[in-house]
């Protein structure tokens, strides 16, 4: 490995995926801006919400409003990034706030523009408070050169989650905009309401740094990757065990694939950005170690468990780590 406290970490987009769960019919979209040589990246996952954007509109092709939301979202997102030139001049000391701002701002623009286009006259429209127009979630992270390091900046709304992953573990950095506020063991189960997502109401993008000074994974993914497993410490599992038995990165894409879609029932989609390392062999070695201490510390005790309150249990030790952004 590098010496990390005198070269600088490299990033580099390794690993992508968007699945349908019908053909033609997904509301997931995903971005990737990642030029090794310029100063930031973008990763980003986004899912269309289909329950209050099931609605048809026939003059887009009679998608769903939440899979012209999600695709529309994410092109608007692209433009965002490169009309303030993120990728030639980074993120540089603009506070998380500022930026997310920006961000709901090109997101409200964006919505309204749609609207203009695709709905129909307001007569003809049904109106409840139930129902959000165009409703999409969106994971973003940015990751930026700095002095000392990288400077991820996670910019969020709704369910899908932003993530990084370091030899002592995973971390998901986001937080769940839910409206009973259900912690994501909780959440596999109850599936809570969301209480924001990107639509043509009221919405906000919530913002939070972090600074990456060793080798790590930066991802993001929709819920269709994480909460279909019994916990969400099987997620983690998951990522590290597929990429222990994979010899070559485009197999351990193939594996991660159908080990999600072995337990997903909706659209899932995920984009990964690797931070430090030069080879797949190298990524492989340096995360090995992680897999080992998380069977000794939770897989062996997860596999011979069988009541919920036994996975609660193991749960509160894992959050400790998986939630530290958030305690």
């Amino acid at each position: 490995m590098k010496d990390t406290q005198r070269t600088e970490l490299n990033f580099d987009p390794i690993l992508a995926f968007e699945i349908e769960q019908k053909n033609g019919q997904g509301e997931d979209a995903s971005v990737c801006l990642a030029d090794p040589k310029s100063r930031a990246a973008l990763i980003a996952c986004l899912d269309g919400c289909g329950g209050s954007g099931a609605k048809k509109y026939p003059d887009a092709d009679n998608w769903t409003g939440a899979r012209i939301a999600s695709y529309s979202c994410g092109r608007a997102l692209v433009e965002w990034y490169e009309r303030n030139a993120i990728g030639k001049l980074g993120l540089q000391d603009y506070p998380a706030e500022t930026i997310a701002q920006s961000l709901a701002q090109a997101m409200r623009e964006n919505i309204d523009v749609m609207k203009s286009k695709v709905s129909p006259a307001p007569e003809r429209m049904v109106v409840s408070s139930m129902i959000r127009p165009f409703p999409t979630t969106l994971s973003c992270a940015l990751v930026s050169k700095q002095e000392n390091g990288l400077r991820g900046l996670f910019l969020w709304a709704g369910d899908s989650r932003g993530f990084v992953l370091t030899k002592d573990g995973l971390t998901q950095v986001t937080a769940d905009d839910l409206k009973d506020h259900l912690d994501p063991f909780d959440n596999i189960e109850q599936d809570g309401v969301l209480s924001n997502v990107i639509s043509a109401k009221p919405f906000t993008v919530n913002a939070r740094d972090v600074l990456l000074t060793e080798p790590c994974l930066v991802l993001t993914a929709t819920d269709g990757c994480f909460s279909y497993f019994r916990t969400p410490m099987e997620f983690e599992y998951t990522i590290l065990e597929t990429l222990a038995k994979a010899k070559s990165l485009s197999e351990w894409k193939s594996t991660l694939m159908k080990r999600i879609g072995a337990v997903a029932s909706d659209d899932y989609t995920m984009e990964v950005l690797s931070v430090g390392f030069d080879t797949f062999d190298q990524l492989k070695a340096y995360f090995y170690p992680t897999l080992t201490r998380f069977w000794a510390a939770y897989g062996k005790r997860i596999s011979e468990s069988r009541s919920r309150e036994e996975l609660r249990a193991i749960w509160d030790a894992y959050k400790l780590f998986y939630l530290r952004t958030q305690i």
